[in-house]
């Protein structure tokens, strides 16, 4: 499976399940909806973006394995959102 598509699905399978989490946690919500799945997906975009170019930069330039790229490009989303 190409890295790309690896990248997106972990993305999607972490994100997912956390809507829920904070929808609930957060908002008090016990019923969600598409709405706010989708805003929550529209402001989560930029982290991801920088978590994707970041990871995909480790991952080819430097030829790192995709789980250490990957967790290379998620302290650089945190570190660019703080």
């Amino acid at each position: 499976m190409p890295s790309w598509l690896v990248l997106i699905l972990a993305s999607e399978l972490v994100n997912i399940p956390r809507f829920f989490v904070n929808d609930l946690w957060v908002f008090g919500s016990f019923f969600p909806t598409w709405q706010r799945f989708l805003q929550y997906h529209v402001a989560n975009f930029g982290s991801f973006f920088i978590w994707f170019c970041v990871s995909l930069l480790f991952r080819y330039i430097f030829s790192l394995e995709i789980y250490i790229a990957g967790l290379i490009g998620t302290v650089f989303s945190v570190g660019f959102i703080i």
